[in-house]
């Protein structure tokens, strides 16, 4: 391996050269997800009972288009909030993607965090949709979003009290979507900071943000 010693002088000169190469149309989910080939492995998801399953792009990419046809389906126009609340499922990086598609905003939620945190980035985002799993469905506060859909859990259970049955949705949804002709500038990702010296604050950033 052949390494390069950098002097501030020779450092200096990089960075007044260097641009990066930021498309004007962009999606995180075209560029991400649909550039693979269907048939190549995308992920190995394995469970605390030794379950596992190996899941295709193919499979990431139909459902993730099925699931951006059930945003459409319930009124999530351009720019709206979809929040989650959901564990490491591959159903949760295909939500991930349909929201990218659909030009929503995508607002990720950790299981890990307490219910106080969850009240707030729902209230403070304006989110429109939540999408959790029928273990977590009781964390969310009543009438906190308009719409709640909700996976089954992996863990089995009874099944929870929601506005959309989201198995049954992504079953019934076509596979095929023609979704909004994004620019790398338009929003894609609301984060919150730690909020380690008060609430946490959103921060938002476009597709191009993952370049």
């Amino acid at each position: 391996m052949a390494y390069r010693r950098y002097t501030l002088g020779s450092y200096e000169e990089m960075v007044a050269q260097h641009s990066w190469d930021v498309p004007e149309r962009y999606n995180i989910a075209h560029d991400v997800c649909d550039k693979h080939d269907r048939g190549k492995l995308a992920m190995v998801w394995g469970d605390h009972r030794g379950h596992e399953r190996r899941v295709e792009w193919g499979e990431l990419q139909d459902l993730s288009r099925r699931f951006a046809n059930v945003l459409d389906a319930h009124g999530v126009e351009r720019g709206d909030r979809v929040a989650t609340l959901l564990p490491s499922l591959p159903e949760t990086a295909a939500v991930f993607f349909g929201v990218y598609r659909s030009g929503a905003i995508l607002l990720a939620m950790s299981v890990l965090y307490g219910d106080e945190g969850i009240a707030h980035r729902l209230r403070d985002s304006g989110a429109k949709v939540v999408v959790t799993d029928s273990a977590n469905r009781h964390r969310l506060p009543e009438g906190a979003v308009e719409v709640v859909m909700v996976l089954e859990s992996p863990d089995g259970g009874e099944r929870a009290d929601a506005d959309v049955d989201l198995d049954d949705a992504l079953q019934q949804a076509s596979a095929s979507y023609d979704g909004p002709d994004t620019s790398s500038e338009d929003p894609a990702q609301l984060y919150y900071s730690s909020g380690t010296t008060g609430l946490a604050k959103g921060i938002l950033h476009a597709h191009r943000y993952i370049l």
